[in-house]
């Protein structure tokens, strides 16, 4: 299962969640499982690949493991070339949090990273990029890698999507008026492939 989540906070090195209602009836739907978590709060730490036995012999019973994929879409040093073949990074850091019982966390944090990233603040360096027809085409294929990658893993894993910054789509009305055609243009087809994947 993979669960996509947009602009929530990571505070420090903890990530916490917190659900204080209880789960839901079980679904008769064959893809239906509980969100996650769904009894108590849960506590996970940032934790690199040379990190993990650390992780695992520091007694704490942690839940979650996270790590930022980043570099940006289109510079040849984003999270795909970490590992070969492209994408392995991720794959490799999901089968080894899962191999210790920890649910892989994944901040995805492309967009201000990747090019052509023009403007004098975080905002407007975002919004350039999301109003180019190339970057935004680069992102959605890099983000299609990554749900290819976390399908095949086929446990649950977090999808953190831009953890610091705002995106608009054309299915909600946050900074409606600043949304861009190119990212509705190129993006359209891979986000609905996305999104859907991300239900599962």
């Amino acid at each position: 299962m993979v669960l996509a989540l947009g602009r929530l906070a990571i505070g420090g090195l903890l990530l916490s969640a917190i659900s204080l209602a209880p789960s839901a009836p079980a679904s008769t739907h064959i893809n239906s499982r509980p969100l996650i978590p769904s009894t108590r709060l849960e506590f996970g730490i940032a934790s690199q690949p040379s990190d993990l036995s650390w992780m695992a012999s520091s007694g704490v019973p942690w839940k979650y493991r996270y790590t930022y994929l980043a570099g940006g879409v289109n510079t040849g040093n984003g999270w795909e070339t970490w590992n070969s073949p492209a994408g392995a990074y991720a794959t490799y850091y999901m089968d080894a949090s899962n191999a210790d019982g920890y649910v892989p966390v994944l901040p995805y944090y492309e967009l201000l990273q990747s090019s052509p990233s023009t403007g004098s603040n975080e905002s407007d360096r975002d919004f350039s990029n999301l109003n180019n027809t190339a970057t935004m085409s680069a992102y959605y294929a890099n983000f299609k890698l990554l749900m290819q990658k976390a399908g095949a893993f086929g446990q649950t894993v977090i999808v953190h999507v831009e953890p610091r910054g705002r995106c608009c789509t054309s299915a909600t009305s946050m900074h409606r008026t600043r949304c861009s055609p190119s990212m509705r243009r190129c993006g359209r087809a891979a986000m609905t492939w996305a999104a859907t994947g991300a239900r599962r």
